[in-house]
């Protein structure tokens, strides 16, 4: 506003004050004319202001209209809430997430929907908003999230993570919070869902021996799943680069991988495939199967994502599979060959013997009858050994080992080889004096000490010589070897003497024929029953077979026990039996004291029975309680019998038959 126009309304002040009578129009004319002017130009302007207040606020009300739309309809809810929680406004989501009408929301807690387990995580999110200071009165705009759970109306679980300000009613001139409730419900299902899933996957992996994995390149930084790491025994801290496992491939498989990864980079391959060795935690070759594929490319930035799994089971059933076509082929060999020909001759023999045995002189007819013979009992030795071997493949041939002397067991084979041996006028020199216990079952011992004897009878010219010594080992194993002077064998057959796809069968000495299958019944049963057997040979020098066994850990019992013998036993029976103690001895000798020399062989139960029925026959038929106490003892430790227990009672029978010879009642037939 100008001076003048100032002084003007000051004039015109004082004009409108003194008596319009007195005033004189005239004189001040030309100013009451501008000031008119004046006014009539700001009543236009006051006129056209008020025109743009007015669209000012008819603006304004379209826009409170628009904000009013955005805040009811709004796709997340929107609540305002006191210090204490209590609701002061809302919009539509906001009911629709509660399931309550606009009437029974206003000032109701807010806590009376959530769920109990997140009311403190409420109370102090709610706290938090309201100790934020505000400055001179405007929105701060630092702002809180939780998440938690209600419960609406109708009894829903819902899932909502809250977005809190604190605000400020200028008007009220009092503290709020403003907070939008995102309905998280779908969200949290899916979480749920996927780490289900997730849980699954793993799972599947871990049981299918997988493992999922990521390298990125050029970094070479990779990431997997900890089974990978699981499978091979180290912790996954270990492996940060993709070098932390190649430096653990076998060194004859590591170029092949690297090659297929290339050729899948450089797209020669659609995907990278390959089958390695690579070491364990245990310095054990495991055979791992890699599958993968570029996912993200990006100039030089590669990222290859892929599977991988432990075929190290399947490739021994490869091994075992390529084992038993081999063995397929053998047995299809045998039955082909060495059967036909065992077969040939009988039905040959046979029909030459049926259209001229009466032409045939005597001597003649034996000399046929003698060939049918042998080629039957050749083709009957080819189908027992057959049938064995099928049986140990199948797991027919059951295992159970026993506590046996080894020194018993060599005899007891050599004396069924007494009539081979003779024939042949073979010396056998068996050095294995001393009882010596071993585990192992002892039809599987039999069967391998008649084949290793066999076969070195069969090897041997007549008027040769066969060695039997035994060697104790280290690691609690005892060594027998059988030793002969015969043909030897070449170094060619004996690199496969143990390999059932092998065709090794040869004639003996006297032309003694072989399946082919009797050493490798032995190296399968040696192995089963815990030890193992090799060969050494040089042509025309002998051949030495040694068989190891595990000594057993009672083998010394025997030993230990003999001092625990009771020769006061024998004052009694002296006492009851008087002067039938010779007859005693006769009795005994014949069915006592063997039943219990049958148990230093085979340790079984059912002898110690009827080892001790017999010990009650003689306590009844000589009248004597002390036998007839030593019965009742054995029977009542029958049912809970230790191995110490049985050696006790075999070696105070034998030491009671030693105290009656020594007697010199008679002498020992």
């Amino acid at each position: 506003m100008t001076d003048r126009l100032k002084k003007l309304r000051e004039l015109a002040s004082k004009i409108h004050k003194v008596n319009a009578e007195n005033l004189d129009f005239n004189k001040y004319k030309d100013d009451i004319s501008l000031l008119i002017e004046e006014l009539s130009i700001s009543q236009i302007e006051l006129e056209l202001q008020n025109e743009e207040l007015l669209f000012a606020q008819q603006l304004l009300e379209l826009e409170k209209m628009r904000f009013s739309d955005l805040f009811i309809n709004a796709p997340v809810g929107y609540f305002k809430f006191d210090s204490k929680g209590s609701i002061l406004d809302f919009n539509a989501r906001a009911l629709q997430t509660l399931a309550i009408s606009s009437n029974l929301i206003k000032n109701t807690p807010f806590i009376t929907f959530v769920e109990k387990e997140y009311h403190s995580a409420f109370y102090l999110h709610l706290h938090a908003i309201f100790t934020i200071e505000l400055t001179q009165g405007i929105l701060n705009t630092k702002q809180s999230q939780i998440e938690i759970a209600i419960i609406n109306s109708k009894k829903e679980k819902r899932f909502l993570r809250l977005h809190s300000n604190l605000m400020f009613d200028p008007v009220l001139n009092e503290k709020y919070c403003r907070t939008i409730a995102e309905d998280i419900t779908l969200e949290k299902q899916s979480r749920v869902e996927i780490l289900q899933l997730s849980e699954r996957i793993e799972a599947s992996m871990r049981a299918g021996n997988l493992a999922w994995w990521e390298v990125e390149l050029p970094s070479g930084n990779v990431y997997f799943n900890e089974n990978k790491a699981k499978m091979l025994g180290f912790s996954p801290e270990r492996f940060k680069h993709y070098s932390d496992f190649m430096k653990l491939v076998h060194p004859e498989d590591y170029e092949n991988a690297m090659m297929a990864f290339k050729m899948h980079l450089t797209g020669e391959k659609e995907a990278y495939q390959c089958e390695y060795r690579i070491r364990n935690s245990d310095n054990v070759y495991l055979w791992f199967y890699d599958v993968g594929k570029i996912v993200h490319q990006q100039r030089e930035n590669i990222r290859v994502t892929g599977i991988v799994t432990n075929i190290t089971e399947q490739k021994y059933y490869e091994q075992s599979l390529k084992g038993a076509n081999a063995t397929k082929d053998r047995l299809i060999s045998v039955l082909a060959h060495d059967l036909r020909s065992p077969f040939g001759a009988i039905l040959g023999f046979s029909e030459l013997l049926l259209l001229n045995h009466k032409n045939y002189t005597e001597d003649k007819n034996h000399s046929v009858i003698s060939t049918i013979y042998k080629s039957t009992k050749n083709a009957y030795n080819l189908l027992e050994n057959l049938l064995t071997w099928a049986n140990s493949q199948t797991g027919k041939i059951a295992y159970r080992p026993s506590t046996l002397d080894l020194k018993m067991s060599v005899f007891e084979n050599i004396s069924l080889l007494k009539y081979i041996l003779e024939t042949k006028n073979i010396v056998v020199t068996n050095k294995i004096v001393d009882s010596i216990f071993v585990n192992a079952d002892k039809n599987l011992l039999d069967i391998i000490l008649r084949n290793i004897l066999t076969n070195a009878i069969k090897f041997t010219p007549r008027d040769g010589r066969i060695t039997l010594e035994i060697e104790r080992k280290h690691g609690g194993f005892v060594e027998i070897s059988i030793k002969d002077t015969g043909i030897g064998i070449s170094a060619e057959i004996l690199d496969n003497l143990f390999q059932i796809g092998k065709n090794i069968t040869t004639l003996g000495t006297e032309n003694e024929n072989g399946t082919g299958l009797g050493l490798v019944l032995c190296k399968e049963f040696a192995l089963k029953n815990g030890g193992d057997i090799y060969i050494k040979s040089q042509e025309n020098k002998g051949t030495s077979v040694y068989l190891s066994i595990p000594i057993s850990q009672e083998q010394n019992v025997l030993k230990n026990l003999g001092s625990h013998y009771d020769f006061s036993f024998v004052d009694k029976l002296l006492l009851e039996i008087g002067s039938n103690l010779s007859l005693f001895y006769l009795e005994a000798s014949k069915t006592l004291f063997p039943k219990w020399e049958e148990l230093k062989e085979v340790i079984s139960i059912d002898l110690i029975i009827i080892a001790n029925e017999k010990l009650l026959e003689i306590s009844y038929l000589f009248n004597s309680n002390s036998l007839l106490e030593l019965h009742k003892s054995i029977e009542n430790s029958t049912s809970n019998f230790s191995l110490n227990d049985i050696y006790f009672y075999i070696n105070f029978f034998e030491n009671l038959k030693n105290t009656l010879l020594s007697m010199n009642l008679f002498a020992e037939d």
